[in-house]
């Protein structure tokens, strides 16, 4: 618990520090991202992939983008060939070159993790939504785009020459090995009613997985019934 209460209150600080003078971003969009943490994985699981990208693809607003771990650029280059081939409008970000924790590592592997990312993508995000003041300043020096920082109620938010589009929460980690409850359903409703009447920018964080397959396919049968209802 008490790891948690620090954990937080690095978010808060972060926050505190850059969000209330950066220039903001205004206006409601709804993007869903993804992250392929083991991307020789996703080589052979294709149909996966592609349901999950035309369902994200339909709920968005804007084109979705899947975040993908550079462990083997080769590999990158290869599964990104792929996604572009189901869905060309689809951007593929990176998902630094090693899936770990950066808070807890050496600043100084971090930086060369970025150096070795940067030709890759203009889009980043951190394994684990894992950033701090010190990691988020050097991702903007390196990328256009950014989204590490997980929090609801932000619009995204200007470092240096970089954007910041924070995630909203919950993502599906904490979900995506437990049944798809009702309660789930409503809460991801909610979130993107509410985001619509507050005329902000909404980033989702939906795994590629059978779990958000199924979520996906179910907020998108109800958004058109609350549309043909109204």
């Amino acid at each position: 618990m008490a790891c948690q209460a620090v954990k937080r209150l690095q978010k808060i600080t972060l926050v505190s520090l850059l969000y209330p003078l950066a220039k903001k971003e205004i206006g409601y969009e709804l993007r869903v991202t993804g992250d392929i943490d083991s991307p020789r994985e996703f080589l052979t699981r294709k149909k996966l992939l592609k349901h999950w990208i035309q369902l994200a693809t339909t709920l968005s607003t804007v084109p979705p983008i899947l975040y993908v771990t550079a462990s083997s650029p080769k590999v990158y280059e290869q599964l990104k060939t792929i996604i572009k081939n189901v869905n060309d409008q689809v951007i593929v970000g990176v998902h630094s070159c090693r899936h770990k924790k950066w808070t807890e590592q050496p600043y100084k592997e971090a930086v060369c993790d970025l150096e070795n990312c940067k030709s890759l993508s203009n889009w980043f995000r951190f394994p684990y939504v894992s950033v701090n003041m010190q990691l988020l300043k050097a991702v903007a020096k390196y990328f256009k785009y950014d989204s590490s920082i997980g929090m609801r109620g932000l619009y995204p938010f200007k470092i240096g020459g970089m954007w910041e589009y924070p995630v909203a929460q919950p993502t599906d980690t904490g979900l995506r090995d437990k049944p798809l409850t009702e309660s789930v359903v409503v809460n991801y409703l909610w979130l993107i009613h509410h985001y619509q009447q507050q005329d902000m920018f909404l980033t989702l964080l939906f795994h590629p997985n059978w779990f958000t397959v199924e979520l996906m396919e179910v907020l998108l049968c109800l958004k058109v019934n609350v549309v043909m209802n109204v």
